[in-house]
């Protein structure tokens, strides 16, 4: 039985705490932080230089998922190494000691499901299968800062675009750390073949979350042609005329058109149990 009086923002802080004893800085992305912007919630202010956004009016959601009251909002996260030097085995050794720590925490019944995407460090991190990757990934080696990869589709991106931002929630249950606004929108574009269904209203038009990276843009000198590589490389995801990613894509539809979002909001244990599978296969977030 889930504590369904445990707050996200709890639990997250939890998976981050986690992170820091191993050297890694956890940033929060996709539903896990969208759910903190809600019509009323605007920016009181912005720093800039700290890389600081201090939220009015933020929602203060609960683990269980308000659409239906029942399912469990799971945790979407990236792996950053906080070392200076990131291409070593010890930091690979890290990473694993960290895994172990996450699936321990989230295989309790009280905690919400932990999706962790590492960053890759080449050459001790493994590369991903080019045939059978269906969600991008982020990696780096040590004369680049970092690039996203797609099966045959591969973009050099800049370190600023992915720097860590606070997220200053209220007074009472402090701040969490996640990419700029504009970033976040922007990986649910680049993170798979396409836009899920199930996103589209939620992240664009006239969301509160589209409404509030509008907001962002507004007090900031940061603007989405900032992000002109991540638009490449979603444009070539989606374009891309290889066997393999023509095939990928087909299955990518069908997949989101049918059970995907069912497997990504799961109940109970089985939920817990089907969303890993989802998440390496299908992006199922």
């Amino acid at each position: 039985m889930y504590n369904d009086t445990m707050l996200l923002i709890d639990a997250i802080q939890e998976v981050q705490e986690i992170g820091r004893a191993h050297g890694f800085t956890i940033v929060v992305v996709g539903g896990a932080l969208v759910r903190f912007i809600g019509k009323k919630t605007s920016i009181t202010a912005v720093d800039a230089k700290k890389k600081k956004i201090i939220l009015k009016n933020a929602e203060n959601p609960s683990i269980i998922r308000t659409e239906d009251g029942k399912t469990i909002v799971d945790i979407d996260c990236i792996a950053f190494s906080n070392e200076k030097d990131p291409f070593t085995k010890e930091v690979k050794q890290e990473l694993t000691k960290l895994t172990r720590d996450i699936k321990k925490r989230q295989s309790q019944s009280d905690f919400p499901a932990v999706s962790l995407e590492p960053v890759l460090y080449h050459p001790y991190f493994p590369k991903p299968n080019l045939l059978t990757q269906f969600v991008s990934s982020i990696e780096s080696y040590h004369d680049t800062d970092f690039f996203f990869r797609l099966g045959k589709v591969k973009q050099d991106v800049s370190s600023q675009s992915l720097a860590f931002w606070t997220y200053e929630v209220d007074t009472t249950h402090g701040s969490f750390t996640s990419l700029s606004p504009i970033a976040i929108q922007k990986r649910y574009a680049i993170r798979g073949f396409a836009v899920k269904p199930k996103d589209k209203e939620k992240i664009w038009g006239m969301s509160p979350f589209a409404q509030f990276v509008l907001g962002f843009e507004k007090k900031t000198k940061e603007e989405s042609k900032d992000f002109a590589e991540w638009d490449l490389f979603a444009q070539h995801i989606q374009t891309a005329q290889q066997p393999s990613m023509i095939m990928k894509r087909s299955l990518w539809q069908l997949y989101w058109h049918t059970i995907g979002t069912y497997l990504a909001h799961g109940t109970g244990m089985l939920g817990k149990l089907l969303l890993p599978l989802g998440n390496t296969f299908f992006a199922g977030k």
